[in-house]
């Protein structure tokens, strides 16, 4: 079976976010500027008509667009942004990764087949859209690379079906792979190698030969190979974990059972760490893929009894028993340390031991064995 990996991205994040501030600015031509404010970071298709483009000088740029609207970047206002995205999307996917301030991946192969996949990462753009209020490019493959591209270039929408995926990238410069370092791709530049395509053509002896055994990787790339997994997104002002089930599972006591031990483990490293939560969200995930969310604001505490009792009350919200389970998953969110509100961590890897570095592999693992 053919993995399906969506990848999504905001458009033109950062102009984007910066209308979604100040409404004001939507259909005007903008510059955002760096911090040293003598370049253009990001410019607005209304700029970009003009010749604008990122890196270009500030003045040029000026010259070329004289009535845009110029703004400081604002890395505080982004990396907010960029965090509430993946805020909705946890809440929405099962398994995503974020490669960057506006790149993210998503494994959808459990739903099935591709069309169903397709169909299905539609409705999620849509709803990702209206809650975000962000645009949104989306595109489909087996592979994360060809994703990628197929959202950047052909977007908004872009679906290529297995088997299609090297006519696709033939066309694109070779300067979009990637490769283990830069003096790969300017020797296949100097050889005339100019399009992915050429590459792709060529025989994997011939480009261990050319390149060297490291560069077998770019050729796979550049045939549409992936195997690849997903890193998994790891909320850095909250704790979680989760229970993929072999089986469906349909017991109520069960799932309740499990949210509460849920509750104790949380609860106990946020006390070891001297924290507390002033928010419970529970996840149920079903055997099609879609995912029901429920959260909800609490004083800020670590007691296991009065957390449980609200996650048990948010389950019974959810619960829908026509429907058997797949994933159960607890989250507490708004963390404060010392009565000092953390809003986003910087690093929180050795900050909660044992069981919360296993988690997000052990969930990997579970959805692989779906």
């Amino acid at each position: 079976m053919n993995r399906a990996i969506l990848h999504l991205r905001p458009e033109n994040f950062y102009v984007a976010a910066e209308r979604l501030r100040n409404p004001e600015l939507k259909g005007k031509a903008l510059l955002i500027i760096d911090q040293e404010g003598g370049s253009v970071h990001s410019a607005s298709a209304e700029c970009e008509v003009f010749g604008v483009y990122p890196g270009m000088e500030l003045t040029a740029a000026r010259k070329a667009a004289p009535h845009a609207i110029v703004v400081p970047a604002d890395g505080a206002w982004w990396r907010q942004q960029s965090e509430q995205f993946a805020g909705v999307l946890s809440d929405l996917v099962p398994v995503f990764e974020k490669t960057s301030i506006d790149r993210f991946n998503a494994d959808i192969s459990a739903i099935g087949d591709y069309p169903a996949s397709w169909k299905w990462a539609k409705e999620l753009r849509q709803r990702v859209i209206r809650e975000t209020g962000l645009p949104v490019s989306i595109g489909l493959s087996a592979s994360k690379f060809v994703s990628r591209l197929a959202a950047a270039h052909a977007g908004p929408e872009k679906y290529i079906a297995p088997g299609a995926e090297r006519g696709f990238l033939a066309p694109f410069p070779i300067q979009e792979l990637s490769f283990p370092h830069e003096g790969m791709r300017d020797l296949l530049l100097k050889k005339g190698i100019l399009r992915i395509g050429q590459l792709a053509g060529m025989s994997p002896g011939h480009v261990q030969r050319l390149l060297g055994k490291k560069g077998l990787s770019a050729w796979q790339e550049a045939n549409g190979i992936c195997h690849q997994g997903l890193a998994p997104y790891r909320d850095p002002g909250s704790v979680s974990t989760e229970v993929t089930f072999p089986r469906d599972c349909h017991s109520v006591p069960r799932l309740l059972s499990i949210l509460s031990s849920m509750t104790d483990k949380l609860c106990f490293s946020l006390r070891k760490n001297g924290m507390a939560a002033s928010l419970v969200s529970v996840k149920l995930g079903y055997p099609d893929l879609t995912v029901a969310v429920h959260k909800a604001r609490v004083p800020s505490m670590n007691l296991e009894k009065k957390l449980a009792s609200k996650a048990h009350d948010l389950f019974h919200t959810l619960y829908d028993r026509t429907r058997r389970v797949r994933m159960i998953g607890l989250r507490l969110g708004d963390l404060e340390l010392r009565n000092q509100q953390m809003q986003l961590f910087a690093n929180t890897t050795g900050l909660f031991p044992g069981h919360f570095s296993n988690r997000q592999t052990n969930r990997t693992v579970g959805l692989q064995n779906v």
